[in-house]
């Protein structure tokens, strides 16, 4: 027979034990992130427009997840950014998987704010990263983005 105190003790370790083998079964959740600096000051609508056709096309910065839609094309991307690199700042781009346009391309440019424009230059495939904000067909892509409105 099993003292009350006894059954008292075995009822809370069975319990503990049965907690912790809930708690070993839970899925682990990603490390959440810190959107601070650069990648802060990013988030939110931008809007950039081609001179030529006069289309727009809308960034939207949500953490490191960034979908493009262009009149024709949209896309969905995943960005790196590195504040600290010099001479220029670093963002990489890496499209997703399930993006419509452009699966899995991964893309290396550069960016600069610029009063109250975000600049960005990236590399077409293989052609390195940019060392200037211009676009050079074949090579790469610049952008000046503005806030939306």
């Amino acid at each position: 027979m099993i003292s009350r105190p006894g059954a008292t003790l075995a009822g809370i370790l069975t319990f503990v034990g049965l907690s912790l083998i809930a708690a070993a079964d839970e899925p682990k959740q990603a490390p959440v992130l810190k959107i601070e600096g650069d990648l802060k000051a990013m988030q939110g609508e931008w809007i950039t427009t081609d001179e030529k056709t006069g289309g727009e096309s809308v960034w939207k910065f949500d953490g490191e997840h960034v979908t493009l839609k262009t009149p024709t094309r949209s896309y969905d991307m995943r960005i790196k950014v590195d504040s600290e690199a010099k001479p220029e700042k670093r963002i990489d781009f890496d499209v997703s998987d399930t993006s419509p346009n452009a699966k899995g391309y991964k893309a290396q440019g550069i960016y600069k704010f610029d009063e109250g424009t975000l600049k960005i230059c990236f590399s077409d495939g293989e052609a390195g990263r940019p060392k200037e904000f211009k676009t050079d067909f074949g090579k790469s892509f610049a952008f000046d983005l503005k806030r939306k409105k």
